[in-house]
């Protein structure tokens, strides 16, 4: 199952994707983020360290396709403003993902206790739900990554 949403040596930051790499460096370009890895997602991140790179993240969501890896990474740079256009819920959803990834990252008890409540991918949604629902969205949108 993929749903939409690194070794940390090796990924590229959007200052210095290679030119012929074709990657922008805003979430608009992209009509929809590259679909997370779901199967097997928190055993991968159970393998990682705890406070992992944003790269070691990337690679556990998207396993064995570095192209996907350097799109996230380059659009999702926290040093970059963010645009979204179109998709922006997608790659929000993307964003959260990738910030709880990180947090329960190599800790193997909040990684059983995402994985009961249904997974890091479908607490992402669920923060990003409740914070449109309730017109917050600021306050549920996943920025300490």
């Amino acid at each position: 199952m993929a749903v939409s949403m690194g070794s940390a040596t090796g990924i590229a930051s959007a200052g210095s994707l290679p030119a012929h790499a074709g990657l922008a460096a805003s979430a608009s370009d992209f009509s929809q983020p590259p679909e997370i890895v779901a199967d097997g997602l928190e055993g991968r991140l159970a393998a990682l360290p705890q406070n992992p790179t944003q790269g070691q993240v990337y690679e556990a969501f998207y396993p064995g396709d570095r192209e996907a890896q350097e799109i996230a990474q380059a659009v999702l740079d926290p040093a970059r403003p963010q645009q979204f256009g179109a998709a922006e819920t997608a790659w929000k959803v993307t964003k959260c993902a990738a910030a709880i990834g990180a947090f329960i990252a190599g800790n193997t008890l909040l990684i059983s206790k995402a994985a009961k409540f249904g997974g890091v991918l479908k607490g992402a949604k669920l923060i990003m739900q409740a914070g449109d629902q309730r017109g917050e969205e600021q306050a549920y949108s996943c920025h300490a990554w």
